[in-house]
């Protein structure tokens, strides 16, 4: 089970329950904190803003430095947080450096929650969710994207899942 602010996702999920917090969408800070209780919290480059001013400490942090503030950076150091700088110029996106150091972390796999994975640009969006679909599947990571407004989950083959919503939270629309 995976338990979110708004409800609980029944499907299989093993593993450290990580938190994964990117840099598109801020999510409500309530939320966010809310989200990463019981969770490893892992911030992606501008997430560490969000965490930031949720008042979590995250155990990793990844990223250019692109989006975050230096201030945030230094904030995060000064907390005693694993910090991996990469230079702009490169490959892969700050999110496909996460999941690699997610996967080389737990190497059984598990199950993630990813927040500020919505934004305003649908490259970013398809991107992260490509990405994401991908990699859950050949890492063996149960993957959920999800904030206080909306969550998606990705499921594979025959997978199944159910979701049972708390009482105030009841969804305006589900497809």
């Amino acid at each position: 089970m995976i338990r979110l602010p708004q409800g609980d996702w029944l499907l299989p999920a093993n593993g450290t329950p990580c938190l994964l917090v990117a840099g598109g969408s801020a999510p409500d800070k309530a939320w966010l904190a809310a989200a990463a209780a019981g969770r490893e919290v892992w911030s992606v480059d501008r997430g560490l803003s969000y965490c930031r001013a949720a008042g979590i400490v995250p155990y990793k942090l990844i990223g250019d430095g692109d989006s975050a503030p230096p201030e945030d950076w230094q904030w995060a150091l000064a907390q005693g947080v694993s910090a991996e700088r990469h230079p702009s110029e490169k490959d892969d996106t700050d999110m496909q450096l996460a999941l690699a150091r997610l996967q080389q972390a737990y190497p059984a796999g598990g199950n993630v929650v990813v927040c500020g994975g919505w934004g305003s640009r649908p490259d970013h969006f398809f991107s992260t969710l490509f990405t994401l679909a991908d990699w859950g599947r050949r890492a063996g990571f149960r993957v959920i994207m999800a904030d206080e407004q909306q969550h998606l989950a990705i499921l594979y083959e025959e997978e199944q899942i159910s979701f049972h919503y708390n009482a105030h939270m009841q969804p305006l629309v589900l497809s």
